[in-house]
């Protein structure tokens, strides 16, 4: 607000007015028309309420979307006519299970919560009549099928997040040692699988720009097999500036693979709409694609070797110069 920008809370996009190649205008629930001279998308690839109950179980009343309140997600590249893809289980069934499941802190063993506050994270071995190797096909989470046997318990604060469980009954929960009294803070359907996400992956190039489309870049999910927050802000960032350079008529920005954030979005898009190994996502800090940062020697924890790239490939404050 400060800087001019208007907030639209709950603005949610439903249609998109397309002409040519541009698109004019997007059109919110409740059909008011928003014009720009270039548009992101970072709807994402997750829900809505239909293709949870198509592709899942039903819906699991995530703490995510709030489809039940908002409506469903509507993609407003494929609005626009863009054909989307989707990522498919072993099973040939579209779009992966999400993977997490958020704990009430307080409901914890008294040990296991002490524990946690001292460690951060604790494996707790899973009952061996609930180790279900086939879950780990069927989320979208990078992991190991050893991840599947252990409850991966982490405290981020007021809550604590099972990390890969995939899906389990609040029963079957409870017969995990210092869980016998666990509630599920998310999704709050308790048990009942999770959300369905990667079903509407967009065709974009290395600017993150649409083909067939002039003014529309995309963020997150959109981008293809791209999860996790770091990834989500760096395509989202990439995104938002070159849809800035459009609307100003300059040139895009295409960073180059001499980078990891330039090599991360190249491979991404390279495997857009390509089968992965069972629960392979491609995320910067762990899974293959870290395993690529390491071999190409961008995996450093020191700053500097990461400030020297950059510099090296011209792109010191590139993001804070003047379009």
């Amino acid at each position: 607000r400060d800087f001019g920008v208007q907030v639209l809370m709950e603005g949610r996009v439903v249609d998109a007015v397309v002409d040519g190649n541009r698109i004019k205008s997007v059109l919110l629930d409740g059909r008011k028309e928003v014009k720009g001279d270039a548009f992101v998308d970072c709807t994402g690839t997750s829900g809505g309420l239909s293709v949870c109950k198509k592709y899942g179980h039903g819906c699991v009343m995530c703490g995510s979307y709030r489809c039940l309140v908002f409506g469903d997600r509507v993609s407003m590249a494929g609005r626009a006519g863009v054909k989307e893809s989707d990522q498919c289980r072993p099973d040939g069934k579209p779009g992966l299970i999400s993977a997490a499941v958020s704990l009430h802190k307080a409901s914890l063993e008294r040990g296991l919560r002490s524990r946690l506050e001292n460690e951060g994270a604790v494996l707790v071995p899973m009952p061996e009549n609930l180790i279900d190797y086939s879950k780990f096909e069927k989320i979208g989470s990078v992991g190991l099928r050893e991840h599947q046997e252990y409850v991966n318990l982490v405290n981020i604060g007021p809550v604590v997040k099972c990390v890969k469980l995939g899906y389990l009954s609040v029963s079957e929960l409870r017969t995990v040692p210092g869980l016998e009294n666990a509630q599920i803070e998310d999704p709050l359907g308790g048990g009942k699988f999770g959300f369905i996400k990667l079903v509407a992956v967009t065709p974009r190039d290395n600017t993150l720009k649409v083909p067939g489309l002039s003014n529309l870049f995309v963020g997150g999910e959109k981008c293809g097999q791209v999860g996790g927050i770091a990834e989500c802000l760096v395509t989202g960032i990439l995104a938002g500036n070159n849809a800035a350079r459009a609307a100003a008529g300059a040139e895009l920005l295409e960073l180059p693979r001499t980078i990891a954030i330039g090599d991360y979005i190249a491979s991404t898009g390279e495997q857009a709409g390509m089968a992965q190994p069972a629960g392979q996502g491609l995320r910067m800090g762990q899974g293959p694609y870290f395993q690529t940062m390491k071999q190409k020697g961008f995996y450093n924890p020191d700053p500097a070797h990461a400030h020297k790239r950059v510099q090296e490939a011209g792109l010191a404050a590139i993001l804070a110069r003047k379009v």
